[in-house]
């Protein structure tokens, strides 16, 4: 009986923090790893969810801090409005940890920017290419979904991915 050959030990389809941890850990036992991801490396938590909504509760916070303060010292004085864009300096922010450090945990991963579909149990296409391995790992993630109520289309709302490309903060949040 002939062993089938592949060109990976595992295709990692989507990079979140499920995807990237078993790429980069599939790297370092020594597999053969391609990760395929047609969006930003870290996906939903670290470019639209957890860390950059962490990061703007701690503007948040220091914000209020800062306004208690000035009311302590001095009633007459107001707190002066942001010069910067804190949905900007986050995704900045943001976009410096994906490419400068993030990545580096992913040297020994062959990276194919491209969607990903199915050609057989063991082949996975990507662009104009295709891609062999004896495992393939899904971890696709989510998307927010638009509430089915009748006239949502026609008021302004905001999501995970929408909120960290606003140009300014909306007056309540």
């Amino acid at each position: 009986m002939c062993k089938q050959k592949y060109e990976f030990d595992v295709i990692v389809i989507g990079l979140g923090p499920a995807g990237m941890a078993v790429s980069a850990m599939g790297a370092e036992m020594g597999l053969k790893v391609c990760a395929i991801e047609k969006n930003k490396v870290g996906g939903e938590c670290m470019n639209v969810g957890c860390i950059p909504s962490k990061s703007l509760l701690k503007m948040a916070e220091l914000r209020s801090r800062t306004e208690s303060f000035y009311k302590l010292n001095n009633k007459k004085t107001k707190l002066p409005e942001l010069s910067i864009n804190p949905f900007s300096k986050i995704k900045e922010y943001i976009d410096y940890i994906g490419e400068k450090k993030t990545l580096k945990m992913f040297e020994k991963v062959t990276m194919i920017n491209e969607a990903a579909e199915f050609v057989d149990t063991h082949t996975v296409k990507a662009g104009d290419k295709t891609y062999t391995a004896q495992n393939i790992y899904i971890a696709t993630g989510t998307k927010p979904m638009k509430l089915p109520i009748d006239g949502i289309d026609k008021v302004e709302y905001l999501t995970n991915e929408s909120l960290f490309y606003l140009d300014k903060v909306p007056a309540s949040m």
